[in-house]
C-alpha cells in the first residue's frame, strides 16, 4: 500500500492540518469566539486532537464516494489508536485525548505527537 492509498495516514495528516490552524482543549471544537461547537460545524475554527481526527475522517472517507458511516468511524478509531499508542509510549499518558487535555500540554506538543504518529505510520508502508 502506498502513502496515498492509506486512509489512516490521510486522516492523521489532515487532522494535523486542522490542529495547526487552531487548537483547543476540553472540547472537540470551538468557534472563533471560543464557544463549544460540534466538530462538523461550519463555525468550528479550533479543534482538539480527537475532534480533528473525527472531522478529517469524515471529510476524507466521504469525499472518496463512500457513504457508509461505519467506515468513517472505523478509520477515525484506527487513527486514534495510532495516536494513543504514541502518547502512551512517548509521553507516558493514558491516551492521546488525555494528553491533549492535560493543562501542561501546548498546541506545539500536540502537533509533535501528530508528527511522531505520521512518521511511524509512514514507516509501516
Amino acid at each position: 500500500m502506498s502513502e496515498h492509498d492509506d486512509p489512516i495516514l490521510k486522516v492523521l495528516v489532515e487532522a494535523r492540518k486542522l490542529v495547526a490552524q487552531g487548537w483547543t482543549q476540553d472540547a472537540d471544537a470551538r468557534d472563533a469566539g471560543g464557544f463549544i461547537v460540534q466538530f462538523l460545524s461550519e463555525n468550528a475554527t479550533r479543534y482538539c486532537l480527537s475532534g480533528a481526527v473525527n472531522r478529517a475522517a469524515r471529510v476524507s472517507v466521504l469525499s472518496n464516494g463512500n457513504t457508509f458511516w461505519g467506515v468513517t468511524w472505523d478509520t477515525a478509531a484506527k487513527a486514534l489508536d495510532v495516536l494513543n499508542n504514541m502518547a502512551r509510549g512517548w509521553q507516558d499518558e493514558a491516551d492521546a485525548v488525555h494528553y491533549n487535555d492535560n493543562p501542561g500540554t501546548k498546541q506545539s506538543d500536540v502537533l509533535a505527537l501528530f508528527d511522531f504518529a505520521i512518521n511511524y505510520r509512514r514507516s509501516l508502508l
